[in-house]
């Protein structure tokens, strides 16, 4: 049987030696990625229209920011 917390292992997707370091692309990483984009892709959304009173989206993009 699995572990539950087997979900959260740390996994290397990319390993690669730099200036005599060690780095390696993990799958935190690979999320951490994914969100800082999606954030970025709502807020620039949000902004591209901006009006004195906001509409929908507008309003999400000052709410979460």
């Amino acid at each position: 049987m699995a572990s539950p917390l087997e979900q959260f292992q740390i996994k290397p997707i990319a390993q690669f030696s730099l200036a005599g370091y060690d780095l390696a692309y993990t799958n935190s990483a690979l999320m951490m990625t994914v969100a800082a984009l999606a954030a970025s892709a709502l807020l620039i959304a949000a902004s591209r229209g901006a009006r004195l009173v906001p509409g929908r989206l507008q309003s999400v993009g000052e709410l979460m920011y």
